[in-house]
């Protein structure tokens, strides 16, 4: 598989290659020969393509969702497009490692974070089989990337919202549901 950047990868293998040099994972992502990194770095960008960003793209014709504008930071500053291409270049690279080094990830039932066995209305009761990472990616790559995802709201603690009723809440104003505790 042909590594194209800004066709099926966000960056060079070189770039990887530089990033992985100081790592104590350095031996680990050279150990795989080159059509292998190229080819895991190839998944990777399939993967990241796949999921839903905030912001835009850059160029409206570009191949790849990154380079983006529109993107905040986790502490509210403004990305640029070049510091958003590089930290999903970083997560590209994390990500092919971990796909290197187990491509059953992209099967796990664990992508979907969920771990409900069962549950009920009355009475409210829940049961779980076990604690799940709740997403396909490793915490590295959400580390890098995760607030730039849509729908991670939640997850980042930010104000979390529900639509599909006949009125929108943010859930800012408890006392209107008639609740004095936090949920």
């Amino acid at each position: 598989m042909a590594l194209v950047v800004g066709t099926n990868s966000y960056a060079p293998r070189a770039d990887a290659d530089t990033y992985f040099a100081d790592s104590i994972r350095a031996a680990t992502w050279i150990a795989f020969s080159e059509p292998l990194r190229d080819s895991g770095m190839v998944e990777a960008t399939r993967v990241l393509e796949r999921m839903r960003w905030r912001g835009e793209k850059e160029v409206s014709t570009q191949t790849l969702a990154f380079p983006r504008t529109g993107l905040t930071g986790l502490e509210g500053e403004s990305v640029t497009p070049a510091q958003s291409l590089l930290d999903v270049s970083e997560a590209q690279f994390e990500y092919a490692l971990t796909l290197l080094l187990d491509a059953s990830v992209l099967e796990s039932d664990d992508a979907t974070g969920s771990n409900i066995k069962s549950m009920k209305a009355g009475s409210a009761s829940m049961e779980f089989f076990r604690v799940t990472q709740g997403t396909r990616f490793p915490v590295i790559v959400m580390d890098i990337i995760g607030h730039y995802l849509l729908g991670s709201d939640a997850a980042l603690g930010l104000t979390p919202c529900v639509s599909g009723t006949d009125v929108e809440s943010g859930f800012t104003d408890k006392d209107a549901f008639g609740y004095r505790k936090p949920l």
